[in-house]
């Protein structure tokens, strides 16, 4: 699967797939962008007092570096839309000049780029499978593998996801049974706010009456708050009552580890049923 260009998100009304930025178009995100800075540590850069931070972020258009903090000021450099550049820190907001990060290019202080055209990347590569188990409910016990597949580009976009196959392994009463289905995460924040989130998808195939629509699960990597958290499930009728939508986690790996258990739990009896069935 990877670098292969495709459109690899859904819309959660329908379940079917559409562009990645759904539910919020990539548009909106220029109006505010994720900013995963906690840091308060202060710093000079260029002559300017910054927020010392630390990451990588891609240029959702053509970029203009500028030498200061501001509108008007001097080129410095530019980005391509697409290219990558390191994140030192940032500038304290200003209601005349909104945030500006400082950016350096392999270990060159370039200068300024304005917050709304740069946005947060993580790297969903997994060097090992990862594993777990949970007790669903409803009598269902599961333990689950996810393996990391590769990594496609998202066409028209600046976008890459991490791909991923999950198989489950189920037993209910001693009845035993298994299935399996895609599952991907974005490399790059795809949702407006002052705090950056990866959505996770995690597809079924062949469980709804459509065989064109899979069943999906969406749920976002809140990486500031250290936790993945429900978003939606398509078609809704397929949802349940689940007790747990949020799961604390550090990094990547713990994340998709939460958003598998937490999907697990959220699906509602009709699939448990669908899905035990169809391996009989």
């Amino acid at each position: 699967m990877a670098n292969n260009a495709r459109d690899v998100s859904r819309s959660p009304a329908t379940g079917t797939r559409g562009s990645l930025m759904a539910p919020v178009a990539l548009a909106v995100l220029f109006v505010l962008v994720a900013l995963p800075l906690t840091a308060t540590e202060t710093a000079k850069f260029k002559g300017f007092s910054i927020e010392r931070a630390s990451g990588t972020y891609v240029a959702t258009q053509d970029v203009i570096v500028r030498a200061a903090p501001r509108v008007k000021s001097e080129k410095a450099a530019s980005l391509k839309r697409g290219e990558r550049i390191a994140v030192v820190g940032h500038t304290a907001a200003s209601k005349a000049e909104g945030v500006w990060f400082a950016v350096e290019r392999d270990g060159r202080a370039l200068g300024f780029v304005y917050s709304q055209l740069l946005l947060p990347l993580i790297d969903g590569t997994l060097e090992k499978e990862l594993t777990g188990k949970i007790e669903v409910g409803r009598g269902f016990n599961c333990a689950y593998t996810i393996r990391f597949e590769g990594k496609s580009k998202v066409e028209d976009e600046p976008v890459e996801t991490s791909d991923y196959d999950v198989t489950y392994r189920c037993d209910s009463k001693g009845r035993k049974f298994s299935f399996s289905g895609p599952m991907f995460i974005t490399e790059t924040a795809n949702q407006p706010g002052a705090k950056a989130a990866f959505q996770i998808n995690i597809d079924l195939l062949e469980v709804t009456d459509d065989p064109d629509q899979a069943f999906s699960t969406v749920l976002f990597y809140q990486k500031d708050d250290n936790q993945v958290a429900l978003d939606s499930i398509a078609p809704p009728e397929f949802r349940g009552s689940p007790t747990v939508t949020k799961k604390p986690a550090q990094n990547v790996a713990e994340a998709l580890r939460g958003a598998v258990e937490i999907a697990l739990m959220a699906w509602g009896g009709k699939v448990w049923d669908l899905l035990a069935k169809r391996e009989q």
